[in-house]
């Protein structure tokens, strides 16, 4: 205050030094007298007395209002007031009391009067803004569905476009269009309501302002008049089609499921349109037709009456009338008479050509419903004359074919080819094979007797006296009275050829087999019995040539061939496998391979040269 005064007369104003001793509560002042003088007049203005008396303290009992709100609209309303300290203004306190809901005051004379007065203002039960429950019922629409709508309407605030406050008050109005041609229009401010569907009555249970009710009487009216889902039912008495085939093509295109039995003796089958919200839940199908006011759990329904040759048909108007004109389309066209022929193959079994057809005709429709989608109407029509009834009868080797004249020729087109004649193969194999022998025998046997008749006898690498009998060869004796000697050469040369040439004929990628030989009992196991005589368990075994070929003509002249040459023969060997039983051995050579040939060319595919030489002197 002194710092910053005007100086008088050019003359620079004396400086005034304050100091202040808290622990005194006390002013240390050093100014000029005349600066002295107003100094004092000063503090005796403001250190004017403070009567602590003049605190009250009051209790106001509340009877309509909550003390502890009261008392925090107190607070925040006299957040700005001094804070008690020795010479400062005098504070007000709050405090409350919820056991007596009242708010206890302690303040000034003044004060506490401001304060009363705002407490008689708080504590009252008139509000401005008045909220009402209402219960609309509803005839046609959903509780639960409509009010999620509601609520996302009205209790959503909507994202700014720019940097306007999305809290910022706003008016509704609805208008919708009267008969005579008027508009009615309700407004109301947007304010938050609460919406709760009362599913077990079908209604709505609004709590909102009174002067919101005109707002939302007008939209649920008029969502509950428009667009009523009420199931319908028709009744098609089909003319020209078949109930049943005109049923699989609705399936097709719908995506229906059956829901009822499809034996002979049922005079009825029908077919439900699931909804995906249906589909991943309970998987429980109430296998029920079109009811009223059951249109969304079931869109449409499909039963076939094979007795009257009808269909049956419930669900909602649009899925109603989209299958109706599907329906009369299909039976009015006079197109669809069918074409029955038989089919006598020449060179393919009757069962080979059915089978794969009929995966291509079916193949053919699916990608068509694939393509163009459930809901494709346009469509129907084409399916129904896709349909091909094809019967392999095996006996006579022949194909019952059903078809429209429009696929007919296509349907013959694709059996005359599936029915061409293949092409044959003759196959000839040369197995060949040498075996060269040769064999060189020498020995000699001799024994001598001495006095007491003593015999000594010693032998060479083979018997001769067994030799002799047997064999051919050199051999010479010498004997006498003691000593008698046997002298024996041989050498056998031998050459075996065995040559085989097995030729076959078959059809192009057929597999064919050739075995030329024998067919050997093997012995597998013996059980003796408790007499002592013994059980042979024994399998035959193929012994000789087998040939097994599959070819494979191609368009280029070659012809591919798997082929697997096998050669076995008893050998001269055998093996014991226990006690008293041996059994022979078998030489087996055999080859598998694939090659790729000309016709009348020659390829060679295997070949094993070996040589075993044994030497073996006894002495």
């Amino acid at each position: 205050l002194f710092t910053g005064r005007p100086a008088r007369a050019g003359v620079a104003p004396e400086p005034v030094s304050v100091i202040a001793d808290t622990w005194a509560n006390a002013l240390i002042i050093g100014a000029a007298d005349d600066d002295m003088a107003m100094i004092e007049s000063l503090l005796e203005r403001l250190d004017s007395a403070t009567d602590e008396a003049g605190l009250q303290v009051q209790v106001f009992p509340l009877a309509k209002a909550d003390a502890r709100r009261v008392g925090q609209t107190l607070e925040s309303l006299l957040r700005g007031a001094a804070v008690g300290a020795p010479g400062a203004a005098a504070t007000v306190a709050v405090n409350v009391d919820e056991r007596l809901n009242a708010v206890i005051v302690s303040a000034g004379e003044a004060d506490l009067k401001r304060v009363g007065d705002l407490v008689k203002q708080l504590d009252t039960d008139q509000v401005a803004r008045i909220a009402e429950i209402r219960v609309f019922p509803l005839q046609n629409a959903r509780a639960s569905a409509l009010a999620t709508i509601l609520n996302d309407v009205l209790n959503t605030n909507p994202q700014p476009l720019g940097e306007e406050n999305p809290n910022r008050q706003s008016l509704l109005q609805f208008i919708s269009r009267r008969d005579g041609g008027e508009d009615l229009i309700a407004s109301a401010l947007k304010e938050g309501v609460l919406i709760v569907p009362d599913t077990r009555i079908n209604a709505l249970v609004v709590s909102a302002p009174v002067d919101y009710m005109g707002l939302l009487d007008e939209v649920v009216k008029y969502l509950d008049t428009s667009s009523p889902q009420i199931a319908q039912i028709k009744v098609f008495n089909l003319r020209n089609a078949d109930a049943r085939q005109m049923a699989l093509v609705l399936t097709s295109l719908f995506r229906l499921e059956q829901t009822g039995t499809a034996d002979a003796n049922d005079r009825s089958v029908q077919y439900t349109l699931v909804r995906p919200a249906e589909v991943g839940g309970t998987g429980e199908n109430p296998g029920v037709g079109a009811v009223v006011n059951s249109a969304e759990e079931h869109a449409l329904t499909v039963t076939v009456d094979l007795r009257t040759n009808s269909l049956l048909v419930g669900g909602t108007e649009h899925y109603v009338a989209l299958a109706s004109q599907i329906i009369e389309t299909l039976d009015s066209s006079p197109a669809q008479e069918r074409q029955t022929a038989v089919y006598r193959l020449r060179n393919t079994r009757a069962r080979d050509v059915e089978v794969p057809l009929r995966t291509f005709l079916q193949q053919d429709i699916d990608r068509i419903t694939t393509v163009l989608g459930p809901n494709a109407v346009g469509t129907a029509q084409n399916l129904l004359e896709r349909e091909v009834s094809i019967v392999a009868e095996t006996n006579s080797n022949t194909l019952l074919i059903s078809a429209s004249p429009r696929y007919f020729n296509e349907v013959e087109a694709l059996i005359e080819e599936l029915d061409q004649p293949q092409a044959q193969v003759l196959i000839q194999v040369l197995l060949a094979e040498v075996q060269l022998d040769s064999t060189t025998e020498l020995g000699v046997e001799w024994s001598y007797a001495g006095s007491g008749n003593p015999t000594f006898n010693t032998g060479t690498d083979f018997a001769i006296q067994e030799a002799l009998q047997n064999f051919g060869g050199y051999y010479a004796a010498l004997s006498g009275s003691d000593v008698q000697v046997l002298l024996r050469a041989l050498q056998v040369d031998g050459r075996l050829e065995i040559l085989s040439r097995p030729q076959i004929l078959t059809a192009d990628n057929m597999e064919a087999t050739i075995n030329i030989g024998q067919r050997v009992p093997l012995v597998t196991g013996t059980q003796v019995t408790p007499q002592g005589g013994t059980i042979n368990q024994f399998n035959y075994e193929d012994v000789g040539v087998q040939l097994t070929v599959t070819p494979r003509v191609s368009p280029d002249g070659f012809v591919r061939l798997d082929v697997g040459p096998t050669i076995s023969a008893l050998s001269s060997s055998s093996v014991q496998i226990s006690a008293g039983l041996e059994v022979p051995i078998i030489n087996q050579r055999t080859a598998t391979t694939t090659v790729a040939v000309r016709s009348g060319e020659s390829v060679l595919i295997g070949g094993l040269i070996g040589s075993t030489e044994d030497t073996r002197t006894r002495k």
